[in-house]
């Protein structure tokens, strides 16, 4: 599924990218942890890995929106970059 996501205070994404949605749940435990595997399609001058602290803006080609933390991302040995986000706020 593709996904825009954004920095802080900007209209305009940062990066495009192939998103994949994987949840998490402890039986009997009513929170869980959602978490976006992803692979840039697109990627902008702006570098997303320096706002590891900062809740970002993630839209869905769906519509659903959210908020995210970068929580990891790499480089693979064919030299694609891939990482998790992890979901912080509530979909709207």
């Amino acid at each position: 599924m593709k996904g825009e996501l954004f920095l802080p205070e900007s209209d305009k994404p940062a990066a495009v990218l192939d998103c994949k949605i994987a949840e998490y749940r402890k039986p009997g435990d009513p929170d869980h942890s959602i978490r976006i595997t992803y692979t840039y399609q697109e990627r902008g001058k702006k570098m997303i890995e320096l706002h590891k602290d900062t809740p970002l803006r993630l839209r869905l080609e769906d519509g659903r929106e959210t908020s995210v933390r970068l929580q990891y991302q790499s480089i693979t040995p064919d030299g694609r970059i891939i990482g998790v986000l992890r979901v912080v706020g509530e979909w709207s």
